[in-house]
């Protein structure tokens, strides 16, 4: 009999690598006391009667032992991207997205949202270990491999993302969300008409000459704002 962390020897019941053992178990017998049941990579099982406690509780051991020696660590590739990565970009492969810059492609719209969202959960499924793996967006530039990119950051920075959203939310004023509420159109020499986007019925003509006017009649007024703000 030999019990190593490479080897399992039990003779006549079993001499093999625990490499081809896929799990052990007991099971209760009847007069027989407890047996080993020893279930093969390949599908075979071996039962194996007569052990004591404490032999079943070293072989136990050993396959604990085999089973940690055999985790392999994380693969890194030699840039420094984590494994991670490599993976996403074998997935986006298969779904017909580069993941490459192309500053040709900076102009493209919007992937589709159920397309974004899949790479978002493929990111999150294949998990971010190091901060290296995550590839920077370009400044501008909306090509597949930066809106990946972005949806990339966000996977792993969500707490990032979620407060950049909402200083953005912030930086809008109320006096900016005013300027949004007109449509403002050139009639020449100097002359807008300044309409509601919410309430056509809702319109003036603006005046910017000598002396700068609005048909509603003050001279303050939040139309004629609008228009310098355009």
């Amino acid at each position: 009999m030999k019990i190593t962390n490479q080897i399992l020897s039990i003779p006549p019941y079993i001499s093999t690598t625990w490499a081809n053992i896929a799990s052990l178990s007991v099971i209760n017998g009847d007069e027989t006391g407890p047996l080993l049941l020893v279930e093969l990579v390949h599908g075979g099982k071996v039962v194996i009667p007569g052990l004591e406690y404490d032999l079943i509780q070293s072989i136990f051991t050993a396959h604990e032992h085999a089973m940690e020696a055999n985790v392999q660590p994380p693969q890194t590739s030699p840039t420094g991207l984590n494994f991670t990565t490599k993976l996403l970009g074998e997935s986006l492969e298969k779904m017909g997205l580069m993941f490459q810059h192309n500053p040709e492609e900076s102009d493209i719209p919007e992937l589709p949202a159920e397309v974004l969202d899949k790479i978002s959960s493929l990111i999150k499924g294949l998990g971010l270990s190091e901060t290296a793996a995550i590839p920077e967006p370009h400044e501008g530039c909306n090509c597949s491999f930066c809106q990946i990119a972005r949806v990339f950051q966000k996977a792993a920075h969500p707490e990032v993302s979620e407060k950049q959203e909402a200083e953005s939310e912030e930086a809008v004023s109320e006096e900016d969300l005013k300027f949004c509420d007109w449509d403002i159109i050139s009639k020449g020499d100097q002359l807008y008409d300044v309409t509601n986007r919410l309430d056509l019925s809702e319109h003036y003509q603006v005046y910017l000459g000598k002396p700068i006017g609005c048909t509603c009649g003050r001279a303050d007024c939040e139309h004629i704002q609008a228009v310098l703000r355009s």
